[in-house]
């Protein structure tokens, strides 16, 4: 206790000087922490969830990663290298204002297990239920009601942000939806347009070229996302897609669906849903790095002024601390007094750098445009990460 007292006294000492250099190293610690926070997420770790590596998303070469009805078809019947195997597909509902004024809000018909495959909790709610869906009609329109989950733009465009939304229906599509959850703000796939998912149960059977008329309007852009099998190489996974892509073929053909490019130049493809993130949220960098660079040049000549302070202040120091051996000191109680110093100098820029850390992160993700931002984690800051800023600040 008697060295902490020591401490405050020694930080009151020169209170201008103390200041100064805990706001410098507040800003250094905040700042560095929201940038590499936000590149953290964005970039290295996009995806929550253990399992997050094993994510892939399937496509067809030729077919810009979407699936056409035949190959999504084969993918389930034939899931190998997949523990688990799940697809969206964009539709547009008509929605019906008061007036009778029409307007199409987007969405995505998924399989039931969609969620889980991304491993979200939703804010309010629950998501989908294993074989809980509709059934669509030859087509490609559901044959009843159903139940929707909603994003969070969908939950405040559509029902206000009404915290009591759940089991309430909305008529959307010519079909009344009950609501039975609403995602979090942060959970925006595949894009910050989604309004809603609604679960399908079996294989959409609309061919490629074909549109739905009406009030629910398919956009045929089916994308496939599978959970590998721990173990299991992507070399494996590509030679079971290729063993599987020649019956797809055949199964177009037969469906008069029209082969623009040679077969040999056809198949699948598997990507890693967290590799292709990353890339994506990559032209980001820059805004991070422009906002990193100004702060560092800032603090750079903060830090070059306050050098000169610190070699004055070290020299008093040195006489104190000859003064105090000569008064029987020891050098394990001088070492104590010093680590003590340090911890609370930077248990208090700890602190200050707090507001920084979180004004720095709104000002990233203001320069952000988030309906350029597909985001499945939220954009926070990392505490592991300001402890070891502020260890390193001050160590």
């Amino acid at each position: 206790m008697n060295d902490l007292k020591f401490a405050f006294r020694q930080l009151l000492k020169n209170p201008w000087f103390s200041g100064a250099l805990l706001l410098t190293i507040a800003l250094g610690v905040g700042a560095a922490t929201a940038v590499f926070s936000a590149m953290d997420l964005m970039v290295l770790h996009p995806l929550p969830g253990p399992a997050s590596d094993r994510l892939v998303q399937i496509g067809e070469r030729q077919g810009n990663g979407s699936l056409s009805m035949s190959a999504l078809a084969a993918l389930e019947a034939n899931r190998g290298c997949f523990s688990d195997f799940g697809w969206g597909d964009v539709v547009w509902l008509q929605h019906r204002k008061l007036g009778g004024m029409a307007q199409g809000i987007q969405g995505l018909m998924v399989s039931p297990n969609y969620f889980t495959l991304w491993g979200v909790r939703p804010l309010l709610g629950r998501t989908f239920a294993k074989g809980e869906g509709v059934i669509l009609d030859s087509t490609g329109v559901p044959e009843n009601d159903t139940v929707i989950v909603l994003s969070y733009l969908g939950w405040r465009s559509l029902c206000g942000g009404d915290p009591k939304v759940l089991r309430k229906t909305i008529r959307l599509g010519g079909h009344d939806l009950t609501i039975i959850g609403v995602m979090p703000r942060y959970f925006r796939i595949p894009t910050a347009y989604t309004h809603f998912w609604v679960p399908v149960r079996g294989v959409p059977t609309i061919p490629r070229d074909r549109s739905v008329p009406g009030d629910w309007e398919a956009g045929v852009a089916i994308q496939g996302f599978g959970l590998l099998k721990p173990g299991v190489s992507w070399q494996a996974t590509q030679a079971m897609l290729d063993g599987l892509f020649p019956s797809v073929a055949q199964a177009e053909q037969s469906l008069g669906e029209s082969l623009t490019t040679d077969q040999a130049e056809r198949g699948f493809s598997v990507a890693s849903v967290r590799s292709s993130f990353a890339q994506s949220q990559a032209g980001y960098l820059h805004v991070l790095n422009r906002i990193f660079g100004i702060i560092g040049f800032v603090l750079l000549i903060a830090y070059l002024n306050l050098a000169t302070q610190a070699l004055a202040q070290s020299e008093q120091r040195r006489h104190e601390y000859a003064v105090r051996a000569a008064l029987g000191a020891g050098r394990r109680r001088l070492v104590r007094q010093l680590l003590t110093e340090h911890a609370l100098f930077g248990a208090i820029a700890g602190l200050l750098a707090l507001p920084v850390a979180y004004g720095v992160l709104k000002l990233i993700t203001a320069q952000i445009r988030p309906w350029d931002l597909s985001c499945a984690v939220p954009i926070r800051l990392n505490g592991a990460l300001m402890a070891l800023c502020v260890l390193v600040s001050v160590g």
